[in-house]
């Protein structure tokens, strides 16, 4: 019942929400940033695809590094025959970070609980984002609901364009050996079958090569940024960077992400964070809305609520890529 019963009282509050005319303005800003998030995602569907299925590496299981300008045009069918590694399930690069952990994990209990312990995910992010985003229907705080969803879309697609810009330019082994043969059809012979199998298909899980850092932690990043920057407490904001922290090293361990590209994810996001601060400040709350007459939902009020849905929606698959 809390899922109908949410729905129901998110309506009620569209319904007699009295700020809409605050909200109007940045409509066009946040429909600009989302637009450009969708698409730098769209690309970087078509790249990790292509990266994966041009890196001969991954259909002939061999490690190591692959420092190459990747065309999609361009396509190696095989790797020399005389290669005594290419059947070896070795893994691609040593990570340091993860033997570290490991050896933590073994010798304190508490240490094996905080670093295994399966206490965070996406949803937990997602729900933390949105709730933030949206919590101003309940005056929670004085910050436009579009004007923020604009700045973490800009800053989406900024990190990620810059993520898709270096995994192109050199391509690394994936962390788990094997992966390609597991998740991806044989690569087809042609440039426009790997153009097609790249537009039609998501890969919301990503390639099968280290893609430099980590899209997941990226996005997880975002949420203690954004309460840091419109809702700083000392409950939420130290909780949430806790949240990441942890959610990382899970990463790490489970062998989803070298330790280096957790530690550039939040990094280079932080820093995309900043960049985007001009598409709507912190500094810059609603007006107050006391002594103001009731602005209730027209339909263009109520064509923004069904945007926010889809911003919700598109957001869950940022979430998983």
């Amino acid at each position: 019942m809390a899922g109908p019963q949410g729905l129901f009282l998110t309506a009620c509050r569209v319904i007699t929400f009295e700020r809409w005319g605050h909200e109007l303005p940045y409509v066009r800003r946040f429909l600009a940033c989302f637009a450009a998030m969708v698409a730098e995602l769209l690309v970087e569907n078509l790249m990790v695809w292509a990266v994966s299925e041009t890196d001969a590496r991954n259909q002939e299981l061999v490690p190591g590094l692959l420092a190459q300008c990747v065309l999609i045009c361009m396509f190696t069918e095989v790797v020399s025959a005389t290669d005594a590694r290419n059947q070896e399930l070795v893994p691609g690069l040593q990570d340091n970070g993860e033997a570290l952990l490991h050896s933590l994990a073994g010798s304190n209990g508490w240490l094996h609980f905080f670093i295994h312990g399966k206490w965070f995910d996406i949803k937990h992010f997602l729900g933390a984002i949105l709730l933030l985003a949206f919590s101003n229907m309940w005056e929670q705080h004085p910050f436009s609901s579009f004007g923020m969803m604009a700045r973490f879309s800009l800053t989406i697609c900024v990190a990620r364009l810059l993520r898709t810009a270096c995994f192109m330019s050199t391509v690394l082994p994936s962390p788990t050996p094997g992966c390609y043969m597991r998740r991806f059809p044989p690569p087809p012979r042609s440039w426009f079958g790997i153009v097609w199998i790249g537009v039609t298909e998501l890969r919301g899980f990503g390639g099968c090569n280290d893609l430099i850092f980590s899209g997941h932690a990226s996005f997880w990043t975002v949420a203690p940024l954004m309460f840091c920057s419109y809702y700083p407490n000392r409950f939420s904001s130290p909780l949430l960077w806790l949240a990441l922290l942890q959610t990382c090293i899970r990463d790490i361990i489970d062998r989803q992400h070298y330790t280096v590209d957790m530690i550039l994810a939040v990094a280079v996001t932080t820093a995309a964070w900043g960049w985007t601060r001009r598409v709507y400040p912190e500094d810059a709350p609603l007006p107050s809305s006391e002594g103001e007459a009731d602005e209730r939902p027209t339909a263009a009020a109520l064509l923004l609520v069904v945007v926010g849905l889809a911003t919700a929606a598109v957001t869950v698959f940022v979430a998983k890529s």
